[in-house]
């Protein structure tokens, strides 16, 4: 677990993990549909070391919301279209035909703060991500690694309409009252699906594995046989080439019956990509 500031420790005691984005995809097959898994994780506290109204509202609250979005509802046509857009933008020839998202947000409220964790999970069907192929080599498309959205997501749910790239979505939900109050804070409304900064980190900094256990002829015996050489690729270690690990924080105060303090804080992004042999190559 990357180090989180510890002004934060301080103000809010233990503080879960949370990245931007941790993206996990194998690239199996130059001919069939890939499917990546985007999850966009953050954590926002709503601090009330005076009491106030909010504590009052907050304190001892728990509560769940989650739900999965499928071709089946409404709305995610439109966000199809949305990543598609956003893939031209972005200078990829990928296509998405399907997605899925598992949106699910827990809400904690402790003495001192309350703690609200979102992890939002995006599984995009991909297509014609492999730019050219020949004999000794296929260099795929990897420019859709980078996919955002910086406009709203509304889909139709069991909460209603609900924009699922508005973290603020889940408050008007869960607790409406506050987020009436919380209104003007807009650090609160930062989208949510935003995987931008995958694509910041060029290729050639990415870390590579190549591992050659299927062909390996000891491997029989443990019925792990195969007949490529897996390669990975990853992202997200801190080093002196990539830089630091920096965590993304946002801080902001509302003057209300008191003061309040609202923190919005990510780790930085990180990002694993197998392929199924050393044919295959990023591009």
């Amino acid at each position: 677990m990357k180090h989180i500031l510890l002004a934060i420790i301080l103000v809010t005691g233990l503080v879960p993990y949370a990245s931007a984005v941790q993206l996990d995809a194998a690239i199996l097959s130059d001919e069939n549909p890939t499917e990546p898994s985007f999850q966009f994780l953050r954590v926002i506290y709503i601090e009330y070391p005076n009491d106030g109204a909010l504590s009052e509202s907050l304190r001892k609250t728990n509560q769940i919301l989650s739900f999965v979005a499928d071709s089946d509802t409404p709305g995610m046509d439109e966000l199809v279209v949305q990543l598609n857009k956003n893939l031209k933008e972005i200078s990829s020839n990928a296509i998405v035909t399907d997605a899925k998202i598992i949106y699910h947000v827990i809400l904690q409220g402790n003495e001192n703060s309350a703690v609200i964790e979102y992890k939002v999970q995006l599984i995009p069907t991909i297509t014609n991500h492999v730019l050219t192929t020949s004999f000794e080599k296929t260099v795929v498309d990897a420019n859709w690694r980078g996919m955002s959205i910086d406009e709203p997501v509304v889909l139709q749910t069991v909460y209603g309409s609900f924009d699922v790239n508005n973290p603020k979505s889940a408050l008007d939900v869960m607790i409406p009252d506050v987020s009436e109050k919380l209104q003007d804070v807009s650090i609160i409304q930062l989208p949510l699906i935003d995987a931008s900064g995958i694509l910041d980190l060029p290729l050639h900094k990415w870390h590579s594995m190549f591992d050659n256990t299927a062909i390996i002829p000891g491997a029989v015996e443990y019925k792990y046989t195969g007949k490529n050489v897996i390669t990975h690729y990853s992202m997200g270690e801190c080093s002196i080439d990539v830089g630091p690990c920096d965590d993304r924080l946002w801080v902001q105060e509302i003057d209300l019956d008191k003061k309040y303090t609202i923190r919005v804080i990510e780790s930085s992004d990180d990002a694993s990509i197998l392929l199924k042999d050393m044919s295959i190559q990023l591009g």
